[in-house]
């Protein structure tokens, strides 16, 4: 399975932008675990796209918005 993390650090408005790139990464990888190290990780409590946090794990691709 592949592991995915996006990274945006900054206020909750920038990662509040990030969730299309998110909807876009789950159309494209609907097997994907995919993860957000972020200030706001809240954001994505209610996320259809199944979101989780940073997690103590490889990652097959990382995503870096900073």
């Amino acid at each position: 399975m592949k592991r995915i993390l996006v990274k945006r650090t900054g206020a909750f408005g920038d990662v509040i932008l990030v969730t299309p790139i998110i909807r876009r990464l789950r159309a494209e990888n609907p097997d994907a675990e995919i993860d957000i190290d972020s200030q706001y990780p809240q954001v994505f409590n209610n996320s259809p796209h199944r979101i989780g946090v940073r997690r103590a794990v490889a990652y097959d691709r990382v995503i870096d918005l900073d």
